[in-house]
C-alpha cells in the first residue's frame, strides 16, 4: 500500500514564536482526519477484540499478524485513537527508561519525587469474599493553615498508615473497611500511563477488506480536491 501517510491532505501550521505579522508556516501531514466506517465498526462491541501489547511489539507487526499486511497499521492506530505512534504507543522498557531520564532527568529523581498522594479504601466482603481498592487523590497537607481541624478534609500528612476499622454488617455482608495512603512517584505514575496503553482494541480481520475500500475511495477524493472530513 506504500506510506498511507503521503496520501491525507496537507496544511499550513504556524511555528510558535514567530511574529503574528509575519508567521512562518510549515507543512504538516492533517492527521486528524478519519475513516468513517471504523467509527461505526467500533460502536459494535462484536466487531473487535481486545488485545494487550507485549513487550516490544510494534503496530506493524500486529497489522501484520491480524490483517497480513504491516502497512494496515494505521487500522490499528486509528482505532485506539494514537496520533504519536511514538509516545501513544507503549514504550519498550529501554526505551520508557529513556523517556523518564528525558523528563525527569535521571531515573532516581522520577523514583524519588511524587506525581501525587493518595487515600485507599480497602473493603473486604467476608461473606462473598470479595475485595474492592478505591482510590483518591488528595493533597500532601492543609491548603492552609487556618483550615479547621474539624473540617472533615483528608490529607496525607493527616492519615495514618493503615487503618483496619471493626467488620460491620452491610445489607446483611459482613464488611471490613482499611483506610490508608500512599504516595505515588513520577516513576510509577508513567508506568502505570505506559501499561494503561497496552490494553488496545483490534477491528476483526474480516472488516479489513472494507476497511482498505473505504480507505482507497478516501484518498481518491484527496487526489481530486473533494475529501470530505470525518471526526
Amino acid at each position: 500500500m506504500g506510506n498511507y501517510l503521503d496520501l491525507f491532505p496537507k496544511i499550513q501550521y504556524t511555528l510558535e514564536g514567530t511574529d503574528n505579522q509575519y508567521p512562518n508556516y510549515t507543512t504538516i501531514t492533517n492527521i486528524t482526519y478519519r475513516i468513517g466506517m471504523i467509527k461505526e465498526v467500533l460502536t459494535n462491541f462484536a466487531a473487535y477484540t481486545k488485545y494487550t501489547v507485549k513487550e516490544g511489539e510494534t503496530p506493524e507487526q500486529l497489522a501484520d499478524r491480524f490483517y497480513g499486511d504491516p502497512e494496515a497499521y494505521w487500522i490499528i492506530l486509528y482505532a485506539n485513537n494514537i496520533y504519536d505512534a511514538q509516545y501513544g504507543w507503549p514504550l519498550s522498557y529501554n526505551d520508557f527508561n529513556a523517556f523518564i531520564v528525558s523528563k525527569y532527568g535521571s531515573i532516581e529523581t522520577a523514583q524519588t519525587t511524587y506525581h501525587h498522594y493518595e487515600k485507599v479504601i480497602t473493603r473486604e466482603n467476608i461473606t462473598d469474599n470479595i475485595t474492592t481498592v478505591t482510590r483518591f487523590k488528595i493533597n500532601q497537607t492543609k491548603i492552609a493553615d487556618s483550615m479547621s481541624v474539624d473540617l472533615p478534609y483528608d490529607t496525607y500528612a493527616s492519615l495514618e498508615f493503615s487503618y483496619t476499622a471493626p467488620a460491620t454488617n452491610v445489607g446483611g455482608k459482613s464488611i471490613i473497611e482499611t483506610i490508608s495512603k500512599n504516595r505515588v512517584t513520577n516513576y510509577d505514575y508513567e508506568n502505570q500511563l505506559n501499561e494503561e496503553r497496552r490494553s488496545i482494541n483490534i477491528i476483526k480481520n474480516k472488516y479489513y477488506p472494507q476497511l482498505i475500500a473505504e480507505f482507497d475511495k478516501m484518498t481518491n477524493n484527496i487526489r481530486n480536491a473533494s475529501m470530505r472530513r470525518l471526526t
